[in-house]
């Protein structure tokens, strides 16, 4: 995907800024998601993850590809992170995720979701993506890297979406 591809998609607003954040633009438009930690103002990018997004009008399903994510965050102590995301279909409960990928900070799934929508109800909805680190119960390495919520209704869903959404904060 080029810049402008990106530029173009993030600028139209189809990410939702519900979670804490701080937005800018880069020198190419892209526009840019970071999170302020620290009373220094210090700026850190929490990474990104591939999605595409579409609607199959012949199995009548809402259908979402999770590719990949890039330059996540380090939290276990060796300074990795074993990362999956999970995907909720909002409003609703019904949660879907990916295998945990191990020691890795780059991680690629390429794994295939659906939920049985119609096409009009499937408009109406978000779909919230958490980046997460899997951990024993005992470890004290942070769970949450990222998320990122995408409102379908900013989305011609009859056409497969392949874009880059830049993590956020979680609340």
């Amino acid at each position: 995907m080029c810049s402008s591809d990106l530029s173009s998609f993030a600028m139209a607003g189809l990410t939702d800024s519900g979670v804490g954040g701080v937005g800018g633009l880069t020198d190419s438009g892209v526009r840019k998601r970071v999170t302020t930690i620290g009373s220094s103002g210090s700026e850190v990018n929490l990474g990104q993850v591939q999605v595409t997004i579409r609607y199959s009008q012949p199995r009548g399903k809402l259908v979402v590809v999770v590719h990949k994510c890039v330059n996540l965050v380090g939290y276990d102590e060796d300074n990795l992170s074993d990362p999956y995301v999970r995907l909720v279909l909002l409003p609703g409960k019904d949660k879907k995720k990916t295998q945990v990928v191990k020691n890795e900070l780059n991680p690629v799934f390429d794994e295939t979701f659906d939920w049985s929508v119609s096409m009009q109800e499937a408009q109406t909805r978000s779909i919230a993506l958490s980046v997460k680190n899997k951990n024993s119960m005992f470890s004290k390495a942070k769970q949450h890297m990222g998320i990122v919520t995408i409102n379908l209704a900013k989305l011609d869903l009859a056409q497969a979406h392949t874009e880059w959404f830049n993590l956020e904060e979680p609340e």
